[in-house]
């Protein structure tokens, strides 16, 4: 069976990147420049970007619940990341040796 997969992360802005993203926000969406940084702050507790470690790949607030709350219902509804009981199934574990998998059936 084919595993999907699917993931998560809010919009990173490093020091890098942020001066080319406002510029692009602001040529491309002038009329909504405002309300895009409105809702990157929102989510990131005020800033632009969160370099904090662990708290740079999640968000914050009702935002960003909402946004996870859609991810994971989309993610049911095309069937991605669901597991498959069949492949954890103790039985097909195999301690691995020195010798590997030569003289196994």
């Amino acid at each position: 069976m084919e595993e999907r997969h699917a993931f998560i992360q809010p919009v990173r802005l490093p020091a890098e990147v942020l001066p080319f993203f406002e510029q692009r926000i602001a040529e491309s969406f002038p009329q909504r420049t405002n309300k895009i940084w409105s809702a990157i702050q929102e989510m990131r507790g005020g800033k632009k970007n969160e370099s904090r470690f662990g708290a740079r790949m999640t968000g914050l607030g009702p935002r960003w619940a909402a946004i996870k709350t859609l991810f994971a219902v989309e993610c049911k509804r095309l069937g991605l990341n669901e597991e498959d009981p069949e492949r954890h199934h103790a039985t097909t574990f195999r301690r691995p040796s020195a010798q590997g998998s030569l003289f196994d059936r």
